[in-house]
């Protein structure tokens, strides 16, 4: 017994499956839709990694009311992954736990220009 689905079907196109959806033929390479298979996969960004490159806060911002804040990570030691930051983050606006915690890129000083200019 065979499923169909009007929302989603296979096909094939040149011996490559494909998945026909609302949005178009997908390929099936593994990667759920909306995912870029181009996104670096390797390991995470750790503080100190951060701090080597001029950055001493992260920026967290809560994924529901897009409340945002600076968090200070002075304190927490060099091999701290900065994504395990956002799981334990609870937003003082909307109480929600989880917020996405990235590095605070804004603050970090800025190099001398390669081309003698400043292009900013």
């Amino acid at each position: 017994m065979q499923k169909s689905s009007a929302s989603a079907k296979l096909f094939c196109r040149g011996g490559e499956k494909f998945r026909e959806t609302a949005l178009g033929p997908w390929r099936r390479t593994g990667y759920a839709l909306g995912m870029l298979p181009n996104r670096y996969r390797g390991p995470p960004m750790t503080l100190g990694n951060m701090r080597a490159n001029g950055v001493r806060s992260l920026t967290v911002s809560c994924l529901i009311c897009h409340h945002r804040a600076v968090l200070a990570v002075d304190t927490w030691p060099d091999h701290v992954p900065v994504p395990s930051f956002g799981p334990r983050m609870v937003c003082t606006s909307c109480g929600i736990i989880g917020a996405d915690a990235r590095p605070n890129w804004s603050e970090r000083p800025v190099r001398p220009s390669l081309t003698g200019g400043q292009w900013r």
